[in-house]
Order: C-alpha cells, then structure tokens, then sequence
C-alpha cells in the first residue's frame, strides 16, 4: 500500500478537473469528503491532501481535535486493514 500524500495538482488529475481553477473548488470538494468522513466515523481522508510547497495542507482541510499527520496516520492505519500489502 502507498503510504503518502498527495498534491492538490495531482488529486485534481485524478479526478479529471484538470485546467479548472483548482484552489476555487477544491477546499468545497475537500470539506464535503471530510465532513462525510466525520459522519462515518472515520478517519479525514481530507487529510492526504498537502500543497505542493509547503507540504500541508490547505484551505480545503477541515482541522480537527489532533494536527493534520496525525490524522494522516489514522487514515493508513483504518484504510490499511482493508489493502492487501
């Protein structure tokens, strides 16, 4: 399983909104995929996602309790039971 994070810029090829003003519309995109992580239960995949310079993330991430990685350590941990290694 790859354990790392991913770019705003390579989420957004992923998704095929390439070429679209991707900081006007990915924080929306993000802040619904971990508001409905919060509603599981499970851990803010919101999180895996980092700007490219800085290397955290941005608007997008809704901040919890605990800082980004450590959430970011959840997510492996919940996801990677599910993932052949």
């Amino acid at each position: 399983m790859r354990r790392t994070t991913l770019t705003y810029s390579e989420l957004a090829k992923i998704v095929g909104i390439e070429g679209v003003p991707v900081p006007h519309h990915m924080p929306r995109v993000l802040a619904e995929v971990s508001r409905v992580c919060k509603e599981l239960d499970e851990p803010a995949l919101d999180s895996l996602v980092v700007r490219s310079k800085e290397g955290d993330p941005g608007a997008g991430h809704v901040e919890g309790a605990d800082p980004w990685f450590t959430e970011v350590r959840r997510v492996y941990a919940h996801w990677g039971k599910f993932v052949s290694q």
